[in-house]
């Protein structure tokens, strides 16, 4: 159809809804069908096609492209999506779910693990798969429930998870990452490629505005140390250092609070061996060292929990370097309960950042009360 002209501006977009016919030729309700265009900045003197992805109302409908071919790919559980910077997804691995397993928070629940890597064209309405020809986009070793984060310059990273072995799934350390100019998947050609500590159900988030570090954080694997410590890691150096929270934690949700030079990564909620957690421990880290600090206090070492700071901590952390429980550039952790005091595992949570400091807002949203995921939060 023949659209009348649409006023200048960015990132127009067409609406459309679709009347049965009445008896006079007329629309005539109810209406059947709703629908809207790809936005698009709209300039003086161009012209260009504009396609209307069209809904029967009160339904859903799979898209389909033009050629009427639908995009649906097989099911699957546990695949990590993400917007890529193209304004497309990229949707990778996941498992099947294993006949007569009621539990999908347990990983005997998971099998057939996929390497597959699938791209959903938001303007084509079309979903390609990255794993054939000319690609060949996959997985090294089929993984699900992977942690996922997008770097500033579109690199995504794929982190840790669960992967068969044959026995069973178990907690992975791999660290791979989709590179959007080649659409391959690639790992580090660092020889610390991946993290120390096998992970699943931490988080991965990017530390600056800038470059791809990459802070991971807690997560349940086959060593304890997992649970209770963090990894920075990039793309091209690889593992790079490495340091204790406070306590066990996964399933939490990690925010990223921005400053200059550096930032504060907030970890809130999870759970860990005795159940949900009903706090929110804070990393700050700088530019210089990364994390070299937590909270508002610089601490040069630990050993055990005895911290030594101030002026004549260098030359004490050197006489107890190389001792069990030793850490350096430990800090003092910043601690707070939630509102409530509620614990919950599994929560969403993001940052919203209104320009002044005072309207800055982390919000917190939902999760369970339980660790067997029976008891949904609506907070």
């Amino acid at each position: 159809i023949s659209l009348p002209v649409v006023p200048y501006g960015f990132a127009r977009q067409m609406r459309v809804e679709l009347y049965s016919k009445g008896v006079n030729g007329q629309p005539a309700l109810p209406v059947v069908g709703r629908g809207r265009t790809v936005p698009k900045d709209v300039v003086p003197g161009k012209t260009f096609l504009v396609r209307a992805f069209v809904t029967k109302t009160n339904a859903f409908t799979p898209p389909i492209t033009d050629a009427k071919v639908e995009s649906g790919t097989d099911g699957r559980v546990g695949a990590s999506i993400i917007a890529t910077a193209d304004e497309g997804v990229l949707i990778a691995g996941g498992a099947d779910p294993v006949a007569g397993k009621t539990d999908l928070h347990d990983p005997a629940s998971w099998g057939n693990f996929k390497t597959t890597v699938l791209r959903y064209d938001t303007d084509q309405r079309q979903l390609y798969d990255l794993s054939a020809a000319p690609f060949l986009a996959t997985l090294s070793t089929g993984r699900a429930f992977m942690a996922t984060a997008r770097g500033s310059d579109g690199t995504i990273v794929l982190s840790g998870g669960y992967a068969d072995t044959g026995s069973g799934p178990v907690a992975s350390n791999l660290m791979e990452f989709f590179e959007p100019t080649t659409q391959k998947i690639k790992q580090s050609v660092a020889g610390n490629a991946h993290l120390e500590f096998a992970r699943a159900g931490h988080t991965v988030t990017r530390m600056f505005d800038d470059d791809n570090y990459f802070m991971v954080v807690g997560g349940k694997g086959p060593d304890e140390k997992a649970s209770r410590t963090w990894e920075i890691w990039h793309p091209i150096h690889g593992r790079i250092t490495a340091g204790e929270l406070s306590g066990a934690r996964w399933n939490h949700a990690a925010v990223r609070l921005p400053e200059k030079d550096g930032g504060y990564m907030m970890l809130i909620g999870g759970e860990n061996g005795a159940g949900p957690i009903n706090n929110f421990e804070v990393i700050r880290y700088d530019r210089f060292g990364n994390v070299a600090f937590k909270g508002n206090e610089k601490i040069t070492c630990c050993l055990g929990t005895t911290c030594h700071s101030g002026g004549d901590s260098v030359a004490k952390c050197a006489a107890l370097k190389g001792q069990p429980n030793y850490n350096e550039f430990a800090w003092k952790p910043i601690l707070r309960a939630l509102a409530g005091d509620v614990a919950r595992t599994l929560p969403a949570a993001a940052y919203v950042r209104n320009g002044e400091p005072r309207y800055n807002l982390v919000y917190i949203v939902g999760g369970f009360a339980d660790s067997k995921k029976t008891q949904p939060l609506a907070r």
